[in-house]
């Protein structure tokens, strides 16, 4: 999609604020049951909204628009710890595409840009968490490059 940039969201814009609200709920697909229907997205609302106001150094959250202005989706990237090595790595917290604009090269130029702005900062890899049963995007970061690192499991007490 050759009519479409990646900018950084602007705390100041209503626009970019209800896009990444409206985003939120995007992010339970896939979603394990035992966490409450609503309240990942609420979680990731804040979260997201936090650091847009807070525009903390080492952060950034991107928005992907077309031409026209529409929003197309967003990345939250931050820097982490990497296990056993403890190297700061480029960390994917929140990555969405509205549902209207998959299969467009929205996710391939916000993870691009996403991973450009960590290399610039001397990072050697990206890293992202994404549930197990979300299929597509598990195979979208893997056609993207992205491997399987670490399985976490989890047991009801």
């Amino acid at each position: 999609m050759t009519d479409m940039h990646v900018r950084p969201a602007r705390a100041s814009d209503p626009q970019d604020r209800a896009f990444l609200r409206a985003m939120a709920p995007r992010l339970e697909t896939g979603m394990p049951p035992w966490i409450p229907p609503g309240a990942l997205a609420a979680a990731v609302e804040r979260s997201v909204l936090d650091a847009l106001d807070a525009r903390r150094e080492g952060e950034a959250i991107l928005v992907a628009a077309d031409a026209q202005g529409r929003r197309l989706g967003f990345v939250y990237a931050t820097t982490t710890r990497g296990g056993l090595s403890d190297e700061p790595l480029g960390y994917v917290s929140e990555f969405a595409v509205a549902a209207d604009a998959e299969g467009r090269g929205v996710a391939r130029a916000l993870l691009d840009t996403a991973e450009r702005w960590r290399r610039d900062r001397g990072m050697a890899a990206m890293m992202l968490r994404v549930f197990c049963a979300n299929t597509h995007a598990r195979a979208v970061y893997e056609h993207l490059g992205y491997e399987p690192d670490v399985l976490q499991l989890r047991k009801r007490l």
